[in-house]
């Protein structure tokens, strides 16, 4: 069969409460999928690490064991590399990822 990576991209946007002049964060949580080779090279992500991620949104329905449908969101990926350090423009994560794209 052909290689498949499921995994979710966490992304925080960091912004200044207009009340309390505090900063604060939301992070939402992004589900994708890779294919084929892409799918192989993102299946050496680790959790924590910086990645990029480009693609189109796909939303799905599957049925779960009870008989309920559900819908899901996700990004198919046609590109998934590291992403620089903003602070030191090095590398980050694990050193056995290279950059990798469909088209």
């Amino acid at each position: 069969g052909r290689a498949v990576a499921t995994f979710t991209v966490a992304a925080t946007n960091t912004y200044i409460d207009s009340t309390t002049n505090e900063t604060k964060e939301q992070t939402a949580f992004i589900n994708c999928v890779a294919w084929g080779k892409l799918g192989e090279a993102a299946g050496n992500l680790r959790k924590g690490s910086r990645c990029f991620v480009e693609g189109r949104l796909q939303t799905r329905s599957y049925e779960t064991q009870d008989g309920q449908k559900r819908y899901v969101t996700e990004v198919v990926a046609n590109f998934v590399g590291q992403s620089l350090d903003m602070n030191t423009n090095s590398f980050e994560g694990g050193s056995n990822f290279d950059s990798f794209s469909t088209g």
